[in-house]
């Protein structure tokens, strides 16, 4: 169900960043995600079924690759509500109707860009992902963001026409090629540098380039001298702070694991 109003309604307890520790935000695994892209609020709510997150999110699917889009989380600028990361939108405007469906706009005679930029700061500060990016054509968002020292993209574009620039095709598709070539160097940078030193993680993706699809048992084989094979190949197919980067994936239908051709063909193999 998407609601949209055009009366201006504010949430009983009014202005204030919803608390993201009731729906469990902060227990999520750190390897959650690689990147962060803040949009600004939309009319409809759930935002993700708006037209412009519903755009967002297709240009998404069509420019990263599949294996990659976990890396990357979307947020929800909310001078109202504050900073309200998609995958718990679904629960907020659920479970809480009564209170957070709404509508209103920006306001800088309320306090609404001094309060949001400061919401922004603090969700940063404790769920910040290593990269944080801001997408949106209007000047009241690019000043929130730009504030919270968060990058916006489309880097140039005409702020008389903000709707259109939004959904405009360069300007979507730059935050996404930035976003590919960020972590297509950073795994290009781990492999040469696996390559130089001859070390553990560079003999396993030699033996997956030479045997995937390749089965866990085979793995085990190849590296018996590994304590734990189960955690050692999976960290080649999961992001987190100590790592080796996605550069496999396990397939649950063949129940294999995988080396993508674009990643060879990215490493150069």
């Amino acid at each position: 169900m998407v609601i949209s109003r055009k009366n201006i309604i504010l949430p009983k307890n009014g202005k204030n960043q919803v608390d993201l520790k009731s729906f469990g935000f902060d227990l999520l695994p750190k390897r959650d995600s690689f990147f962060t892209i803040f949009l600004p609020c939309a009319r409809a709510k759930p935002y993700h079924k708006s037209t412009t997150h519903s755009y967002v999110n297709l240009k998404l699917k069509e420019y990263i690759p599949p294996l990659w889009r976990k890396l990357i989380r979307i947020c929800t600028i909310s001078e109202v509500i504050g900073i309200v990361p998609e995958r718990l939108e679904n629960q907020i405007f659920g479970l809480y109707s009564d209170q957070y469906y709404y509508e209103h706009y920006p306001s800088y005679n309320e306090g609404d860009v001094e309060r949001t930029i400061e919401w922004l700061k603090q969700y940063i500060k404790d769920y910040g992902t290593t990269y944080n990016f801001g997408y949106c054509t209007s000047k009241i968002f690019r000043e929130i963001c730009e504030k919270a020292l968060v990058k916006s993209f489309p880097t140039r574009f005409n702020p008389s026409s903000a709707l259109f620039e939004f959904r405009k095709t360069e300007n979507i598709k730059e935050i996404f090629e930035k976003i590919v070539n960020i972590y297509r160097k950073k795994l290009a940078n781990r492999y040469e540098k696996w390559k130089f030193e001859e070390s553990h993680p560079y003999q396993v993706l030699k033996f997956a380039l030479e045997n995937a699809p390749f089965k866990f048992e085979l793995f085990k084989k190849r590296f018996k001298y590994l304590k734990k094979p189960r955690a050692n190949i999976d960290t080649f197919c999961h992001e987190s702070l100590g790592d080796k980067g996605i550069f496999l994936y396990f397939n649950h239908t063949d129940k294999r694991f995988h080396f993508p051709s674009w990643i060879i063909n990215l490493l150069n193999l």
